[in-house]
């Protein structure tokens, strides 16, 4: 089963995707940097990533160079806006953005068709 960790920070998103990916691929969720590079530490196999947008503690650029130190799959911008609400991230070098509501199907265009 592939593994996904999401950087999010609100809590009802996080079991929402935990619930949007049950029986497709195995999730993780980080709401901080810290957090972040710990899951990556102690799991350093995840097929990709999920960022928000709006993290907390760190700018979005922090947060995405500090991790490109351990991870080099596909990061994915979500923003309620898609695209467009997750243009900050490009500049961080994040090349894929979707909407939070697209994040199996962006998944799976990304990765393949999840195999249970």
């Amino acid at each position: 089963m592939k593994k996904v960790l999401i950087v999010e920070d609100l809590d009802f998103m996080q079991k929402q995707y935990a619930i949007d990916f049950y029986g497709i691929a195995q999730v993780f969720a980080a709401r901080t940097l810290k957090q972040t590079k710990e899951l990556l530490s102690k799991h350093p196999d995840f097929d990709i990533i999920f960022w928000d947008e709006n993290i907390g503690d760190h700018s979005p650029h922090d947060l995405i160079k500090a991790t490109q130190e351990y991870f080099k799959g596909p990061m994915v911008g979500i923003s309620c806006e898609g695209p467009h609400g997750s243009a900050i991230l490009s500049g961080a070098g994040i090349r894929h953005h979707c909407y939070k509501s697209k994040l199996v199907e962006t998944f799976n265009k990304l990765l393949g068709p999840a195999s249970v």
